[in-house]
C-alpha cells in the first residue's frame, strides 16, 4: 500500500529513455545501418511523496511527457529504475496499471457518440471492473466532478473543461492512488482551468490523500498547487525540492527563466526572423517558441552555433524556409 513503512509513491533513479531520429531517404541509402538517437531522459531522479501534489516543470520538448509515459508504462525505459507504489515500471507493471490513473490534455479515447455515463461505462469494462460496482463507482465519480446533468449528453457536446473532467473520472475508476496528469490546463479558459486545479489539489491531493503527478510549462500554476516542484529541461531535473523553499529562495524563478535573456537577443539581434508563435507563458522561452526564417540561412547557422538551438528541422532546412526552433539552451 502506498505511504505504508515510508514506500514512496513515485521513485525515480536514473532514469533514461533514447528514441530513434528519424531518417531520409538520402541518409537511409547512403547509412543503411546506422543509427542515431535523441535522449528525452538523461538521468533523471526524483521522489513523490505519498499524499501529495508534484509538479513537474518545464519547457516544451523538456521530456515531461516521455516521463509521464514512462510513469504509465506506456513505453519502456532504457536505464534506470522506476517505481510507482513500490512496484517497478517493467516487471510488475501489472500492479502499476491499478496503481495509476493517467489524464492528459487533448484526450481523444473518448467516443464521441456515447455519453458521459456510457464512456464511463466501456472504460470500466475494460478495466474488469463488475457491472454492479461499475454503476456505483460511475454515479460517485460523476457527482465528484461535478458532471452529474452531462452525465447522459453525448461527448461530442461537451466544452473542452467538461472533457477534461471526464478524463479525470475516468482516471479515478479504478481507484487509483497516483495520478499522473498532463497539463490539464492547456487550452481551458481561465474559469476552466481554475476549476480543474481546485479539484486536483482541494478535492484529489487535499480530502482524498491521493498523490498527483503533474507536468506543466505554467509557473504560477504550479507555484499554486504544488508540495513539491522539479524543474526539468533537455531530459535532466536542475531544482528540485519543496515549493516554498524554492520560491522563497527565488531558486525556482531564476532557474527557469534563466535562459530568457539568450532567446531574446536572438529575438532582438535576428531581423530576418519572425515569431510565429508563442505559447502560455509570458516568458518567451517559458513553454518555447517557434521561429520562421525568411531568409539569412548563414545567420540562421551561425545562431544555431552560438546559442545552442535545438531543432530536429535544421538538416532539412535547404528545402523549406520554414523550420522551428524549439528551445534556446
Amino acid at each position: 500500500m502506498i505511504g505504508t513503512a515510508g514506500i514512496p509513491a513515485v521513485s525515480v533513479l536514473g532514469l533514461v529513455k533514447k528514441y530513434p531520429l528519424v531518417r531520409g531517404y538520402r541518409e537511409l541509402a547512403m547509412h543503411p545501418f546506422r543509427r542515431r538517437f535523441i535522449t528525452a531522459l538523461d538521468g533523471v531522479d526524483l521522489e513523490a511523496g505519498p499524499g501529495r501534489c508534484f509538479c513537474l516543470l518545464g519547457p516544451n520538448w523538456a521530456g515531461k511527457t516521455t516521463l509521464i509515459k514512462v510513469l504509465a508504462t506506456l513505453v519502456l525505459p532504457d536505464g534506470g529504475s522506476v517505481r510507482v507504489g513500490g512496484f517497478d515500471v517493467e516487471r510488475d507493471a501489472r500492479k502499476v496499471k491499478e496503481t495509476i490513473g493517467l489524464a492528459v490534455a487533448d484526450e481523444r479515447s473518448f467516443y464521441w457518440r456515447l455519453t458521459g455515463r456510457q464512456n464511463l461505462g466501456f472504460f470500466a469494462a475494460l478495466n474488469a471492473i463488475p457491472a454492479v460496482e461499475a454503476r456505483r463507482r460511475i454515479d460517485r465519480i460523476l457527482a465528484l466532478a461535478g458532471l452529474e446533468d452531462e452525465a447522459d449528453l453525448r461527448f461530442n457536446s461537451y466544452s473542452t473543461g467538461k472533457r477534461q473532467m471526464l478524463a479525470f473520472a475516468r482516471a479515478l475508476l479504478t481507484d487509483a492512488r497516483v495520478l499522473l496528469v498532463d497539463e490539464p490546463t492547456r487550452s481551458l479558459d481561465p474559469g476552466a482551468a481554475r476549476r480543474i486545479r481546485t479539484f486536483i489539489r482541494g478535492e484529489l491531493v487535499t480530502r482524498q490523500g491521493r498523490t498527483v503527478l503533474w507536468a506543466t510549462h505554467n509557473l504560477a500554476e504550479a507555484a499554486e498547487v504544488a508540495d513539491d516542484i522539479a524543474i526539468i529541461d533537455r531530459g535532466r531535473i536542475r531544482v528540485s525540492g519543496r515549493t516554498e523553499d524554492l520560491t522563497e529562495k527565488e531558486e525556482l524563478l531564476n532557474a527557469y527563466h534563466r535562459r530568457t535573456a539568450k532567446a531574446e537577443e536572438l529575438i532582438k539581434n535576428g531581423a530576418h526572423y519572425i515569431l510565429v508563435d508563442l505559447a502560455h507563458s509570458p516568458y518567451v522561452s517559458s513553454a518555447g517558441f517557434r521561429v520562421a526564417v525568411v531568409s539569412a540561412f548563414d545567420g540562421a547557422r551561425k545562431r544555431k552555433q552560438e546559442f545552442g538551438v535545438r531543432s530536429d528541422f535544421f538538416q532539412s532546412m535547404r528545402l523549406s524556409f520554414n523550420f522551428r526552433f524549439y528551445y534556446v539552451a
